[in-house]
Order: C-alpha cells, then sequence, then structure tokens
C-alpha cells in the first residue's frame, strides 16, 4: 500500500498527469510496475522501439547517444523524479538516446498497452492530461483518429503529424468565385431593368447563388480531402483533386531521403494569417514535396528534421550494437580458452534418430479424386486481386478490366442461348419472325452448339488473359508480368530490383477510378527498365505502400548486413591484436596456465618490503564505469 502511495505522490508532479483527480491517478498507479535495476544495466538502447515510459523513484543513470560517430556521449543524467519515453506510451516510436543505469535504481514503468487498457476503462484520464509544452503528444492523439488507407500499421507505421491546408485556402477561391459571380449578377440585374425584365434577372441571380453554393461546397470538401502527414517512417502530400469523383495523387518520399526542409513566409497574407510554405528536398527523384499553405511550418520542419536525424543515429547505434556483440562473441571466446596444448572437449554426437514409420498410403478413391479436382477449379476460378504466398504478394487487374473483357462473349452466349429455348418453346418475339421461317428447331440446336465452342474458347481466352497479367513484389525485386494465352500473343517480364527502385508513386484518375477505388501505381527505377507503370490494380494507395514497405525492408537488411560485415572485420582486427599483445594468455604459456576470466578477481600482488600495501578503496565508493561520462 505504501509503495502505491509512493508511485501516486510520483506520478502526480508529472507535468502530464498534474491535471489528473484522485481516482485517476489510483487508476493510473495500479497499471504502473516497479523495476530494480544494477549498475551498467541498460533499460533501453538507442533505435529500440519504445513501449514504455519510466519514471526514476531512486538511483542514478545516464542518457548516452551515439552520432554521427561509433562514440556514445552523455547527453543528460536520470534522477529521482525525471521522467524518460513518454511518448511511448502514446506512439510506438524509436529511442533517441540509451538509458544506462549507474547507481543501483528502482523505476516505475508504465507500458503502452497498460495505458491503452487503463484510458479504456476510465475515458477521464486521456480527457485530462495536461499537454502544456507537449503539443506534439497532442497531434499524435489528434492524428490517431484519421484514418488512410496507404497507412500500414502492421510494420509499425504511425502518424506523427497531421495537417490540412490554411482556411485561407477555401476562403480564398470562394471570395474569388462570389466576385466573378457577384459582377456577372449585378450585370444582369442591370440589363434585366433597362429592357424590363426583371423577374428574368432575379431568376438569373437566384441561379448565380445557387451555383456559388454549390461552388462553396465543392470547395470545401476539396479542402477537407488535402492532407499533409509525416510518419515514423515518410512524408506524404496526398491530393484529392475532385472528392469522391476525381483525382488522387499521394505523393511521398521516405524520412531516409530527406536533406532539407526549407520554410518560406512572404507577402502580405500569409503574414497576417501566420501560414507558410515548406519545401522538402529529397534526395530521390522524388525531387521536392510542396507543402503549401501550412500552419505550423516550424513544427512541422522541426518534426521532419529530427525523424531525419534519427534515420542518421540510428545507423551509428546499431553499428556499436553489432560490434559490442561481435566482440563479446570473439574476445569472449578467447577469455575463456585453456591454451594450446588443452584438450579440446569431443563433439557431442547426438544418437541416431529412431526410425519413423513411413504412414500407410491413401487409397485413390473417386470422392478425393473430385474433392481434388474442385478445388483446383476453385483455386483457377478464383477472382482474388491480391494473393499473398509467402514472401511474394501478387496483384491482378481490378474487376472492372475482367468485365471489360469478358462481356463480349458472354453477351454472345446469352443471345444464343435467348434464340435456341424461344426457339424451340416457339415463342420468337414479332421482330426475329423472318428468322423464324428460316429456321427449325433443329437447326437452331445444332446451330446453338456450333457457336457455343468458339465461344467458351472466346471467354476461356478472355479470363486467362486478365488472370496471367499479374504485378508482384519479393523480398529482392518488383515484377510486372505479362503472358498472353496460347500461341498467340507475348510473354513479357520485366523485373527491377528493390536496390534500384527509387520512387513509388500512386494516382487515381477520373470518377470511375475513385468510385471504384483503382488506379496507378508508378515504381521508378535506375536500371534499363525505367519505371513500371503497375494500371488498373486495386486501392493503388496500398499497393504503393506494400511495396514502399519491401523497399524499406531491403534497404534495412543491407545496412544490418554491411554493418555485421564491419563489426565482424573490427572484432576480428580486436582478436589479433588481443593475440599479439598477450599471447601468453591467448594461446597459453609454457606452464599451460589457464588465461582468467572477465569475472575473476586480479591475482594478488606480493607486498612490497618497502612498507604495507595500500589499502583500496571500498567497492561501494568506486564510480562505475558510465560515472566517468
Amino acid at each position: 500500500m505504501a509503495e502505491r502511495e509512493d508511485i501516486i505522490q510520483l506520478i502526480s508532479k508529472i507535468q502530464l498527469f498534474s491535471s489528473l483527480d484522485r481516482e485517476d491517478l489510483e487508476t493510473l498507479a495500479d497499471a504502473f510496475r516497479v523495476e530494480t535495476y544494477s549498475p551498467n544495466a541498460v533499460v533501453y538502447r538507442q533505435g529500440e522501439a519504445g513501449s514504455a515510459m519510466y519514471v526514476m523513484a531512486d538511483g542514478r543513470g545516464l542518457l548516452l547517444k551515439a552520432e554521427h560517430g561509433t562514440q556514445e556521449k552523455k547527453v543528460g543524467t536520470v534522477t529521482p523524479g525525471v521522467v524518460v519515453g513518454t511518448t511511448s506510451i502514446f506512439v510506438e516510436d524509436e529511442r533517441d538516446v540509451t538509458f544506462v543505469i549507474v547507481r543501483p535504481s528502482t523505476l516505475y514503468s508504465l507500458t503502452r498497452t497498460s495505458f491503452q487498457s487503463v484510458c479504456t476503462v476510465r475515458n477521464a484520464i486521456e480527457k485530462n492530461l495536461n499537454f502544456k509544452g507537449r503539443d506534439d503528444l497532442r497531434e499524435i492523439i489528434q492524428a490517431k483518429g484519421i484514418q488512410f488507407a496507404w497507412l500500414h500499421t502492421d510494420a509499425g507505421e504511425e502518424i506523427l503529424f497531421c495537417a490540412r491546408r490554411h482556411k485561407w485556402s477555401f476562403y480564398r477561391r470562394v471570395i474569388r468565385s462570389g466576385l466573378v459571380l457577384g459582377l456577372m449578377g449585378g450585370l444582369a440585374l442591370i440589363a434585366s431593368i433597362v429592357f424590363s425584365l426583371l423577374l428574368v434577372g432575379m431568376v438569373f441571380v437566384l441561379a448565380l447563388l445557387l451555383v456559388l453554393a454549390a461552388m462553396g461546397w465543392f470547395y470545401y470538401l476539396d479542402w477537407r480531402n488535402d492532407y499533409f502527414v509525416v510518419t515514423n517512417q515518410r512524408v506524404i502530400h496526398e491530393e484529392r483533386i475532385l472528392p469522391l469523383l476525381g483525382q488522387q495523387i499521394i505523393r511521398q518520399a521516405p524520412l531516409r531521403n530527406v536533406q532539407n526542409v526549407i520554410v518560406e513566409q512572404e507577402g502580405f497574407i500569409p503574414t497576417t494569417f501566420k501560414f507558410s510554405e515548406v519545401r522538402i528536398e529529397t534526395a530521390g527523384p522524388e525531387g521536392t514535396i510542396l507543402f503549401d499553405m501550412v500552419s505550423d511550418a516550424g513544427k512541422l520542419r522541426e518534426i521532419v528534421l529530427r525523424l531525419h536525424r534519427r534515420y542518421e543515429t540510428r545507423s551509428a547505434a546499431e553499428r556499436r550494437a553489432d560490434i559490442r556483440r561481435e566482440i563479446e562473441k570473439r574476445l569472449g571466446t578467447h577469455l575463456q580458452r585453456q591454451g594450446a596444448d588443452a584438450v579440446e572437449e569431443e563433439a557431442f554426437v547426438p544418437p541416431p534418430p529412431a526410425p519413423v514409420e513411413a504412414p500407410p498410403e491413401k487409397r485413390l478413391t473417386l470422392g478425393a479424386v473430385l474433392g481434388n479436382a474442385w478445388r483446383s477449379f476453385r483455386a483457377y476460378t478464383s477472382l482474388s486481386i491480391r494473393i499473398e504466398e509467402g514472401d511474394r504478394v501478387t496483384y491482378r487487374k481490378h474487376w472492372l478490366i475482367l468485365i471489360r473483357v469478358v462481356w463480349q462473349p458472354l453477351t454472345v452466349l446469352a443471345l444464343l442461348a435467348l434464340l435456341t429455348v424461344t426457339r424451340l418453346l416457339d415463342a420468337w418475339p414479332p421482330l426475329l419472325l423472318p428468322l423464324y421461317r428460316i429456321t427449325t428447331p433443329l437447326g437452331m440446336f445444332l446451330a446453338f452448339w456450333v457457336f457455343l465452342i468458339p465461344n467458351l474458347i472466346w471467354l476461356w481466352w478472355s479470363f486467362e488473359d486478365w488472370r496471367n497479367d499479374l504485378y508482384q513484389i519479393t523480398s529482392e525485386a518488383v515484377i510486372d508480368r505479362k503472358d498472353t494465352p496460347l500461341f498467340f500473343g507475348e510473354r513479357r517480364e520485366v523485373q527491377a530490383p528493390l536496390a534500384q527502385v527509387q520512387a513509388v508513386t500512386s494516382a487515381q484518375k477520373g470518377w470511375l477510378g475513385r468510385l471504384l477505388n483503382f488506379g496507378t501505381v508508378s515504381i521508378q527505377t535506375a536500371g534499363q527498365e525505367g519505371t513500371l507503370y503497375w494500371q488498373y490494380v486495386y486501392d493503388p494507395a496500398s499497393v504503393a505502400a506494400d511495396v514502399n514497405n519491401r523497399l524499406h525492408a531491403a534497404q534495412e537488411e543491407k545496412i544490418e548486413r554491411r554493418d555485421l560485415e564491419q563489426a565482424e572485420l573490427l572484432a576480428e582486427w580486436l582478436a589479433i591484436y588481443h593475440q599479439t599483445l598477450h599471447p601468453e594468455q591467448a594461446y597459453g604459456g609454457a606452464e599451460g596456465q589457464l588465461y582468467r576470466a572477465v569475472d575473476e578477481p586480479p591475482p594478488v600482488e606480493p607486498e612490497e618490503e618497502a612498507g604495507a600495501p595500500e589499502t583500496p578503496a571500498p567497492e561501494s565508493d568506486r564510480p562505475p564505469p558510465y560515472e566517468s561520462l
């Protein structure tokens, strides 16, 4: 109970929770966990995904940060009452620093899952949080309420900034249209008075007012559907030119390609209404992404540059971790060796596996054959336009394209069936009486079967042609495959390695594309393939996000592989240096003396005759290794 009261007293002093009442604090305190750490323990490392916040109850810790080099520098001290990692209870954000303990410490931790559960039980907690001075947290919570089809939460992507253009963008268009229509209405009234057609003039003015209202509503929808978004992985400008019945363009760039963010504010109106133009310059072919008429331009610039710096420093932190693991693996082996003349332990030879009885052969029955045939038929005729098999994702063109290529053979088949049935039933319509006189039921029946076979072939050809146009993503490449059925067409396959992909954009054109949610994904590459156009794909924003996620994963894997190779090389150099500097320790001396382990205390030196040995300082008074930072 005393521990719970201590947590309540401690978190009540945190500004974020300072506005909560006693009952909310008690509920929140029950979600905290008590954790104890010894000196040199690492609570979390730079670059890791954050999932909890920590409050120091007693003890001492340091915050270390690796910049462009591999040397960590002290950037802060954690003392009792200090809070770290607050952002992690709202969003899965990467740690900016490494938190290491230098003295025995007790921490109170609150995970994001526990905090969300508490807020679900008591909605007042999240509503009453004090975000004074933490506008970034307020924006994260507000952005969570906005859903985008292209957002990949499965890959850990979360929105950190989301804004629309300044309202002046909407007002300017309405005022401009109002002035033009007002001038037209004024001229119409003057003309109606001159020619004594006042009623006609009034009707015309009323029609202009209705047009202005419709245009205002259109401008409002257009303003509401344009977003400037920054996630923890990329910057996006979503532009919907014509709401619901128009075009959707998504311009995006990964944060690692960002080079500079320029904010400009020129003119009387931008200065008065406090909005600016933000140009995000990138190193990729996406060029400059423009965020025009942004209210919080300074905040946007700060977020983008902070996230970009995180990508730069994360590689340094990961490099340090790889080097640390490799050195521990290499030098740890040397530290535990018994020398060159030590007898190696016999390798463990596992016993031979017990013989596995072969399963009884399954008898092939008619039901099994029919079941396999039915499953194969269902798989072949499946209309799935997104198929995920292992690391390969396959996309087909939209169902609308399938309808466009099969409606003709289906129409011919339907007419043949209708004519045959009506002729056999002697129920032809009057318009077809001339055809009725020159045909017989038997002749019509035979004609039906004669035309049925080529039409079925035509239908199969159209379906197979749609089915064989594939767009694929693997862990190594993007593929555009075209295979015309039989021997009458082409077989084409264009592959572009993910390493050559430079930019991915998606667009929806026309009211039909917006209504049925299909469009084109453009994949710009640096190879001979040029730009791949994936046309008529369903939900192009999600497809582009899939490609970007694979591209991001491939680049991360390449960086990790490079850093691991460097770590292995550095560890090998250190091992050789260790062997060269201390050959008797690395390989064993003439007596075959064991090399002492790291945790073994140093040997006691013999006392000098000159006097008593100096008394070493107590262990508790010695500063921990990180204290020198």
